[in-house]
């Protein structure tokens, strides 16, 4: 038999295991099959529970997240007990990604669970008391105390809820009154403030839409059994006062011979409460692989002002591109046109940048720094560039929660290579002779950065008891990661480019400077910061966005739009540092240096003057706690310092490799 026959025989068999794999397996209640990206559908047969999930409460005026189950919220059934669970901290129901525990996701059992295509009202979860007298132990009644006055807090700070359902979130639709448009929240919220009172939503109508599975492999294995997939999960609280029985094991939450509710009462007046909610299931035609689009989408305002961004990112970038084909451009090969006509006597009779030939490549004060910041420069500008590649080919989907955040850190660590090789190259090249520090410059200084104000971050959010804290054992593999994986890769690049010869420049240095005209302090500072408005500009409109996704919990998958707008920053940003370096060299300058990777790198202080007024503009709703001002603008500085470290490292690049080519295209004897 041939080696095609041996093949053939061998696949047929791999197909039959598989066949009689997943015959095996349908016979529980619920199979799951595979499905890109990094998310399997699950069938439920009629019947089947559905066990909904606690992520974490968050809120669009505190940025401090806080868990589910340190409230007044019930606790999940125990199996080995049938009763309400009582230890005081819940675990996780599953493994979570790094991304996940990096931004403080739980993914926690609660006491709510449902039967598919099963519609119930009024379903008890638990009931509370509140009142300190109903408790013999003074601890437990202090503790319950303590939670229903934090309670109360957290609904004054306008705190959503984020519940999860078969890997989908539950979503609020509120009607704005005044324009009668209808938005949609992630979440519901813990309660409302009326007439100076706070009411607890404790009352859930749950609304699961479904789309029932039809000729697959498990009706055949089944006869008769009808199998469904969660495709949409909707949620509308209430408050209910419910008239409760005295043992508290059953309630009721409308009037006698009523379809209303019991009237509510505030929260601070009520002696118990209970818990409750309904589910009713609806037949959609939306299917699992789209079921997602309907949260993804964007509303037409969004569309419009993505539009309009885009638009004004094209206008932005084609003015710039103009302004430096017509008079930089125009200028440099009249300078050429100049130079090379004329004797070199005659030539230094000129005024002109041609003669500062022996002192352009004369490497600026603290060169180990700037080499440095561009190597950093160089790194995030290939981790956003991977990221979004993969993001926009579909890799990185929003139904594997954790996935983005984990895609940029394993990023991050790949290219730990790129920085050490671009700093060490630059920095060996010029001649430098501290290359052993400017290695591990490389490799600790952004890093090291951004760990201690993480890890300083994440103390006071531990001492507060915030969701957001990152475990310890999870900050260990960060470090053994950064250590083991990210500072070997850098130092390799570095000791690559070391061995390396020096980089090939038109012109010989002098052995004394060059004098250079003195120029004001405010002049300088001028020169320096205004250029960095242009980048800004370019990436005001998806920074809002970004935003919008971090700290108001939405969802932001426009990244097609994002890559255009990368695209976009990179070349304003290089030929902004053409432009200043040819400025700065007309003037007799030859301190190119510095102002080439300082005015792209300027457009960090725009953005953080910007985040800081998008701090303002939300504290009106709600009055900040000190500790979610301190998180929100530690993380905003940390976004800030790597927009410019990336705009900086572009501009300096494109200045330095336009320095080599005049210089380059010039007769010089």
């Amino acid at each position: 038999m041939g080696r095609g026959g041996c093949l053939r025989k061998r696949w047929d068999a791999m197909w039959w295991i598989a066949l009689v794999l997943m015959c095996w397996a349908s016979g529980s209640r619920e199979t799951r099959a595979f499905y890109l990206p990094g998310v399997s559908p699950v069938d439920y047969e009629q019947g089947a529970p559905l066990n909904v999930f606690a992520n974490k409460l968050q809120s669009p005026v505190n940025y401090v997240s806080q868990d589910y189950h340190r409230f007044i919220f019930c606790k999940p059934i125990d199996e080995g007990t049938g009763s309400e669970s009582q230890v005081e901290r819940v675990r996780n129901a599953k493994r979570l990604n790094l991304g996940q525990l990096l931004s403080g996701q739980k993914y926690e059992p609660t006491s709510i669970e449902f039967n598919m295509m099963n519609s119930e009202s009024c379903v008890l979860s638990c009931v509370r008391d509140l009142a300190r007298q109903s408790f013999s132990n003074p601890k437990r009644a202090q503790l319950v105390e303590a939670k229903k006055v934090k309670t109360l807090r957290l609904i004054r700070e306008q705190y959503f809820v984020r519940l999860i359902l078969d890997n989908m979130p539950v979503l609020t639709k509120l009607t704005d009154p005044g324009s009668g448009r209808t938005f949609t929240w992630m979440g519901y919220p813990l309660g409302a403030v009326k007439q100076g009172k706070e009411f607890l939503f404790n009352h859930l109508k749950f609304k699961v839409l479904v789309h029932q599975v039809k000729n697959t492999l498990l009706e055949r294995v089944s006869p008769g059994a009808q199998f469904y997939r969660v495709v949409g999960f909707e949620v509308t609280p209430t408050s209910v006062d419910h008239w409760i029985s005295q043992d508290g094991t059953s309630v009721k939450c409308k009037k006698d011979n009523s379809d209303q509710f019991f009237e509510p009462r505030a929260l601070a007046e009520l002696s118990r409460i209970a818990f409750t909610h309904d589910v009713a299931f609806e037949e959609s035609e939306l299917k699992w692989a789209t079921r997602w689009d309907s949260i993804l989408n964007a509303s037409p305002e969004t569309k419009r002002v993505e539009w309009f961004s885009i638009v004004n990112v094209l206008l932005i970038t084609l003015f710039f591109s103009l302004l430096t084909a017509f008079v930089l451009l125009r200028t440099v090969y009249l300078d050429f046109a100049r130079y090379n006509g004329l004797a070199d006597d005659e030539v230094t009779q000129e005024s002109g940048w041609k003669m500062l030939h022996g002192d352009v490549f004369r490497v600026p004060r603290v060169f180990e720094l700037l080499c440095v910041w561009v190597g950093a420069g160089v790194q995030l500008a290939i981790l956003a560039v991977a990221t979004l590649s993969l993001s926009v080919i579909g890799l990185v989907s929003p139904a594997n929660r954790g996935g983005l955040l984990s895609v940029m850190l394993f990023m991050w660590v790949s290219t730990s290579f790129f920085s050490g090789y671009t700093s060490g190259r630059l920095y060996g090249g010029m001649g430098g002779t501290q290359k052993r520090s400017v290695a591990l410059m490389s490799a600790l200084y952004l890093p090291g950065l951004i760990a201690g104000v993480f890890i300083s971050l994440n103390v006071l959010l531990r001492m507060n008891a915030a969701s957001n804290a990152v475990p310890i054992f999870t900050l260990i593999v960060l470090a053994c990661v950064w250590f083991g994986i990210s500072v070997p890769l850098n130092l390799l690049g570095s000791f690559i480019s070391l061995k390396q010869g020096a980089i090939d420049v038109p012109c010989k240095t002098n052995a004394i400077p060059r004098e250079i005209p003195e120029s004001p302090l405010y002049t300088e500072l001028l020169y320096l910061m205004l250029p960095g408005v242009i980048p800004f500009s370019v990436a005001v409109v998806p920074l809002a966005f970004i935003l919008n996704s971090i700290w108001q919990s939405a969802i932001f998958y426009m990244f097609g739009f994002l890559f255009l707008v990368l695209m976009m920053l990179v070349i304003t940003c290089a030929q902004l540092g053409m432009v200043i370096a040819y400025a700065r060299l007309s003037s007799m300058n030859f301190h190119w240096w510095w102002p080439a990777i300082g005015t792209g790198a300027s457009s960090g202080l725009y953005v953080f003057l910007y985040t800081v007024s998008y701090l303002l503009r939300f504290s009106r709703r709600a009055e900040h706690e000190w500790l979610s001002t301190v998180v929100y603008l530690s993380y905003m500085m940390l976004l800030s310092v790597c927009f410019a470290l990336f705009c900086g490292a572009c501009s300096f690049l494109s200045a330095f490799w336009f320095v080599r080519r005049i210089f380059g295209a010039v007769r010089i004897t």
